[in-house]
C-alpha cells in the first residue's frame, strides 16, 4: 500500500458556474434523494470563487462566496465544517475553487441557495496574455 492509498478523494460530478444554480436544478437533485452510502449526494466544482467573509452562525460556520471578478456578481451563502473554515480563512479575499453539495436555504424564498463546502483549492492563475 503507498501512500496515496490513503488520501481520502472527492468524486465531482459536474463543474459548474454558480450563474447556472437554478430552483429547476435543485429540485431535479431534490428527486435523487435519499443520498447516503449507495447514493452520494452530487458534487460540483466551481472555479475562481472569492470568500468574502466567514462567521460563526447557529452550530456552523457560514461564508459569503463571490465570482470573480466580484464586480455585479451574486452572492451566495456557503456552509463550512469547522475544521474546513480554519483552513479556508487564509484565503478569505483570494480566488478559490469550491466543491460543494448546493441546497436551498431553509426558510428562504426558493432561489435562496446554501453552497455546502465539502473541499477547496485554491485557484491557478489565469495564463497571462500573448
Amino acid at each position: 500500500m503507498d501512500l496515496e492509498d490513503l488520501v481520502p478523494t472527492l468524486t465531482v460530478d459536474t463543474e459548474i458556474p454558480l450563474k447556472l444554480l437554478s430552483v429547476p436544478l435543485l429540485e431535479e437533485l431534490k428527486q435523487l434523494e435519499p443520498f447516503g452510502a449507495g447514493n452520494p449526494e452530487p458534487l460540483f466544482l466551481s472555479k475562481r470563487l472569492m470568500l468574502r467573509n466567514c462567521f460563526k452562525r447557529g452550530g456552523g460556520v457560514r461564508g459569503e462566496v463571490r465570482e470573480v471578478p466580484v464586480g455585479e456578481s451574486s452572492s451566495y451563502e456557503a456552509s463550512f465544517s469547522s475544521q474546513l473554515a480554519k483552513e479556508i480563512t487564509p484565503f478569505l479575499d483570494q480566488p478559490i475553487d469550491l466543491v460543494y453539495h448546493p441546497t436551498q436555504r431553509s426558510g428562504e424564498e426558493k432561489g435562496a441557495f446554501c453552497l455546502n463546502v465539502k473541499d477547496f483549492a485554491p485557484s491557478k492563475p489565469l495564463p497571462s496574455g500573448p
